[in-house]
């Protein structure tokens, strides 16, 4: 993927909105009554910041893409989703933003938002990094090359040729 590729907005948007299921489930339950404007700026910083960088960088870009895929799939299990929800709302906790399971400020939303966007992001990043990284190295670098004296192997033909 090219840096500016007019493609990259709306797969990303996909990938993004993919990963919205959960989140956002337990996330308007816990800014009910109040929190859904910190929340839903949240939200939107989550999407923007990724696409300006994905936007100047196509290895971010493929990264996130591949790793926001996987981190999507892995709503199914709920583990990853709940722990970054669960840190974000301690972290809302901790600074006097939230009460038990419930944010009690549009600052809270947006700071419980926003540290589970980040953890989540950051899981993506560091899946699809892997895995972009690994395919975009030349082949045979990661696996042990055949032998050179495999009779009837290409490398045998290739060498009597």
């Amino acid at each position: 993927m090219k840096p500016r590729d007019p493609r990259w907005a709306g797969r990303w948007l996909a990938v993004f909105v993919a990963n919205l299921g959960l989140p956002l489930f337990f996330g308007f339950e816990m800014a009910r009554s109040v929190g859904m404007i910190g929340l839903s700026a949240a939200v939107v910083l989550a999407w923007a910041w990724i696409y300006l960088i994905g936007s100047r960088s196509p290895f971010i870009a493929k990264s996130m893409l591949i790793g926001g895929s996987v981190v999507a799939v892995a709503q199914i299990l709920m583990l990853l989703h709940v722990g970054a929800g669960s840190v974000g709302m301690a972290v809302a906790r901790s600074a006097g933003q939230a009460s038990g399971i419930r944010v009690t400020s549009e600052l809270g939303g947006f700071i419980a938002t926003a540290v589970t966007g980040c953890i989540l992001q950051s899981v993506a990043l560091f899946v699809g990094g892997l895995t972009a990284f690994a395919v975009s190295l030349p082949e045979g670098s990661m696996a042990r090359k055949p032998s050179a004296t495999m009779a009837d192997g290409v490398y045998g033909r290739e060498r009597d040729a």
